[in-house]
């Protein structure tokens, strides 16, 4: 009977031990941690206060960010939201990313690689429209539209143009800025065809130029019209209607600014008739020349 109760004895400090350390190696923010639990649909994770107990259901497959002002970052299949300490959504799990809370506004990101702005609630204060952002002086917010720098407020109103290369908040009044180049076409008889606001731009074919805002490139038409967004690192030259185009992989574009090779090719050779297209470590071939 002794060594029953002796061996019973042992079992229970161990089991508390079990649970002691687990506790102690869980992390805490804001009071409480992330959990993860094996499910059929595989692991998933929710969150447990300081006494132990389950306040967030095992909902999600990553933990992005743990709670900072009341909110914690995770996701599931890939998109991202913000929950609650009740579990609850304030902001759907829809997103590519979600970015550092400043002054009550959370910046999201697209699918498409855009950032919007939506207030802490939930509520949204611009649509996902920018390429790029910081946040400044008493909320504004320093944004970059279509490659051009401008600011809005924190309720998404714009402040200053979108008109310039670069923005640099100095103090609560003064900002230096550096603006972008104009550029001009004009015929044999010296008159403007067309004015354009790039860092550079050059003749491509026929009517469509290729232009250049910080340090990334796209496609304009001579009647001001953008073919396509300043996303490529580098468009060569043009052969007929195509031209090899990078967007860290090769691929090509037509003078409509339509993509008519995907970019996932290491070189890019695009001549009169054919266009020869090469990955690493597999043979070359040609593929016919596309035309708009």
């Amino acid at each position: 009977m002794p060594i029953r109760v002796f061996i019973i004895l042992i079992c229970c400090l161990s089991f508390s031990f079990s649970i002691a350390q687990e506790k102690t190696s869980l992390t805490y923010s804001e009071g409480l941690a992330a959990v993860k639990k094996k499910l059929p649909e595989g692991v998933r994770f929710g969150f447990v206060n300081e006494d132990g107990k389950l306040v967030v259901n095992h909902k999600y497959d990553t933990v992005y960010k743990p709670f900072r002002q009341g909110l914690a970052n995770v996701g599931i299949y890939g998109k991202a939201g913000l929950i609650n300490k009740k579990g609850k959504e304030v902001i759907p799990i829809q997103y590519k990313e979600i970015g550092e809370i400043s002054r009550n506004i959370i910046p999201v990101k697209n699918d498409q690689g855009l950032w919007g702005f939506l207030k802490k609630d939930g509520k949204k204060i611009t649509e996902c429209l920018y390429n790029n952002y910081r946040f400044s002086h008493k909320g504004r917010i320093i944004v970059q539209y279509k490659g051009k720098w401008g600011i809005i407020e924190g309720n998404g109103n714009q402040a200053v143009n979108f008109s310039y290369n670069y923005i640099q908040y100095l103090d609560g009044k003064n900002f230096r800025v550096h603006r972008i180049n104009s550029w001009q076409v004009k015929d044999a008889k010296n008159k403007v065809l067309a004015s354009f606001e790039f860092d550079s731009l050059k003749p491509a074919s026929g009517n469509t130029f290729i232009y250049s805002l910080v340090g990334s490139y796209g496609l304009v038409a001579l009647d001001g019209s953008l073919l396509t967004d300043p996303v490529y690192d580098e468009i060569g030259q043009f052969k007929g209607s195509v031209a090899p185009a990078q967007k860290d992989k090769w691929g090509a574009v037509n003078l409509n600014g339509k993509e008519v090779l995907p970019f996932s090719f290491d070189k890019i050779i695009v001549e009169s008739a054919f266009i020869i297209a090469g990955k690493k470590d597999t043979r070359r071939f040609q593929v016919p020349a596309l035309r708009p």
